[in-house]
């Protein structure tokens, strides 16, 4: 399963729900980087984060309701790098871009 979808599946109801959403995420995380022990342990940022990026730019581009300027302000992120990154991660067709 991609950690994405571990990470974000509401299908999986939390017994818990008070707790922190920083907590759910750190337990998830976790799992994820427990099976992935002895696959390049030392590059958990490498391995993580790059199934994290799509869905984030999504999110924000949906929230921005496809404004590019604003999506990249909730990113903290100049518009020419999000326009890079729409590009790369084959997000520019889904906005009509």
């Amino acid at each position: 399963m991609p950690l994405y979808e571990l990470l974000m599946d509401v299908a999986d109801p939390d017994p818990e729900p008070e707790r922190a959403l920083e907590d759910i995420v750190t337990e998830r995380l976790r799992a994820y980087a427990s099976q992935l022990q002895g696959h390049a342990a030392r590059d958990l940022y490498a391995l993580i984060m790059p199934q994290l990026e799509r869905p984030l730019v999504r999110v924000a581009m949906e929230l921005a309701k496809g404004q590019q300027i604003e999506a990249a302000r909730m990113l903290g992120i100049h518009r020419n790098t999000l326009r890079v990154r729409l590009r790369n991660l084959g997000l520019g067709k889904e906005r009509g871009a």
